[in-house]
């Protein structure tokens, strides 16, 4: 078990070194005002752990692989205690190719978390962190319960799970998308590399409009190295980079990806020329807003 983040200042050491022993030695939580070294879901956390070791001495074992593995540094809370028979797929999953994962984990939902309000992560090929975030609870970000559900229902979606299998349901995500002429956020994201940035996970999402997400290259904010996916899907070498990368720049156009559209505008922010997506009801595309926008002639 590990300590929290959420901390604030004074010496922690003895606190930490008192409820370690008494969890190592005694098997028992030290829950008592002020003695705040551990955060308050670690601690629930361990307390449930000790009795369900008392109720489950058969599974033991996989919990004890479950929480060692580096991902999780102790929490299994986004497997759920509940859901034993799948606590080796954990393992098995996360061993597999990070990138695939991600992409199989979308295909089941969005299982981001969202921190302030607008910074949202994903997990990455190579990087720990994100994928850390995303399975700790933090009381500074939203949507764990959300991420279970989505990280459970991959787990429970095969007995074996390996790259060929995440591949596969990547690639039949994809095909059922374009059969149905549906191409929700996440076929855009599963099917183009470059909304996936090995990087640090985060995005920005403007106004939870998903069709206007930007990827970030940094952990906290956009720099000149950001970009919005689609527009960097159409045309990478003309991303405005003193503009975050949320336009094409051509001179004296400049090209938008919004909700329902690619708009170009002119310096003076009036409108030059408007390339309609069209999309249903629910405001998902019915035609691909990137093959769209490459095959139609421009006013650049």
């Amino acid at each position: 078990m590990h300590d929290s983040e959420d901390r604030v200042g004074g010496n922690r050491l003895p606190a930490i070194l008192e409820q370690t022993k008494s969890i190592i030695t005694e098997g028992k939580i030290i829950f008592k005002e002020n003695f705040n070294n551990f955060n308050v879901n670690q601690l629930n956390e361990e307390k449930e752990k000790q009795q369900w070791r008392l109720d489950n001495p058969d599974k033991v074992a996989d919990l004890n692989m479950l929480e060692n593995n580096d991902l999780l540094q102790g929490q299994v809370s986004i497997v759920g205690l509940e859901n034993s028979d799948v606590f080796s797929r954990f393992t098995n999953t996360f061993n597999c190719d990070r990138d695939l994962v991600s992409c199989a984990l979308l295909t089941f939902g969005d299982y981001s978390r969202v921190e302030k309000g607008w910074r949202y992560t994903f997990g990455t090929k190579s990087n720990d962190a994100p994928w850390k975030f995303i399975f700790h609870k933090s009381a500074g970000a939203e949507g764990f319960e959300k991420a279970k559900n989505v990280l459970v229902a991959l787990l429970r979606s095969n007995d074996h799970i390996d790259n060929d299998y995440l591949k596969s349901l990547k690639e039949n995500y994809i095909a059922n998308c374009e059969a149905n002429s549906l191409f929700d956020w996440r076929y855009y994201f599963i099917k183009y590399d470059v909304f996936r940035p090995d990087r640090y996970g985060k995005y920005w999402i403007k106004d939870n409009n998903y069709y206007e997400i930007y990827a970030m290259v940094t952990q906290s904010k956009l720099s000149e190295y950001a970009y919005q996916p689609f527009l960097k899907v159409v045309d990478s070498d003309h991303l405005d980079k003193a503009n975050t990368g949320q336009r094409l720049k051509y001179d004296n156009r400049y090209v938008y990806c919004e909700e329902n559209a690619f708009v170009i505008k002119d310096e003076n922010d009036e409108v030059v020329e408007t390339i309609s997506i069209e999309q249903n009801e629910d405001g998902i595309d019915t035609e691909n807003r990137i093959e769209k926008y490459l095959s139609t002639p421009k006013s650049l």
